[in-house]
């Protein structure tokens, strides 16, 4: 199986040197299928925006980071989803 999407997203956050939110997205904070959030994608948004509406080196790859996110670029895959389906979603439909 290849690099899950929860794993890249953590590299990422940890190359720009966000390393709090680097350790939230490998414990699957803001993974679709993992999250405690209701909206998982759209609390990542909003960290990344106190990031990039500050005086923070990172700001700018903070502020692009964010549009990926909401240009779906860091979407669980489906095979994510799948393997989700078969461990926990099949219980669900009666």
């Amino acid at each position: 199986m290849s690099i899950s999407t929860k794993e890249r997203l953590a590299q990422r956050l940890h190359s720009l040197g966000l390393f709090d939110l680097e350790e939230r997205a490998r414990a699957g904070e803001w993974s679709d299928f993992e999250s405690e959030h209701a909206c998982p994608k759209v609390n990542l948004v909003g960290q990344l925006k106190k990031i990039y509406d500050s005086p923070s080196p990172s700001a700018a790859m903070a502020f692009q980071l964010a549009r990926e996110v909401m240009e779906g670029k860091w979407d669980d895959t489906k095979e994510e989803a799948d393997a989700w389906f078969e461990k926990e979603g099949k219980d669900l439909i009666s």
